[in-house]
């Protein structure tokens, strides 16, 4: 098992004993799991502004061309055609998640799935 500690500054902070479940350490401002020596540093700063640049990017997504997209995948359903998804290295993990999703999400009983 991982250690997993959760900061709010930008220093790392080091565990010297883990805690049996997810609770506040007194000793910092880490929460921490697992055991000792294997630590895993997740900065809440960092976490937030993630998250503030991922909302501001989806905000700057083009809606036409998103729905130009939905469009075609969905003229593509309807006359039965199959839908390909590619992408090299990392970028081909993003097209398995996408195909996946596609399928679990567009789902409905009695229909054809995407």
């Amino acid at each position: 098992m991982t250690t997993l500690q959760f900061v709010q500054s930008t220093h790392t902070t080091h565990t010297t004993q883990s805690m049996p479940s997810m609770q506040p350490n007194p000793s910092s401002n880490a929460n921490t799991v697992g055991k000792p020596g294997q630590s895993v540093t997740v900065n809440l700063a960092q976490l937030d502004r993630y998250l503030s640049e991922l909302a501001q990017a989806v905000q700057q997504m083009d809606r036409a061309v998103l729905h130009q997209i939905a469009e075609a995948v969905i003229r593509a359903w309807r006359s039965n055609n199959t839908l390909f998804v590619m992408g090299n290295g990392g970028s081909a993990s993003t097209a398995g998640h996408m195909v996946a999703d596609l399928n679990k999400n567009t789902a409905l009983p009695g229909r054809p799935r995407l």
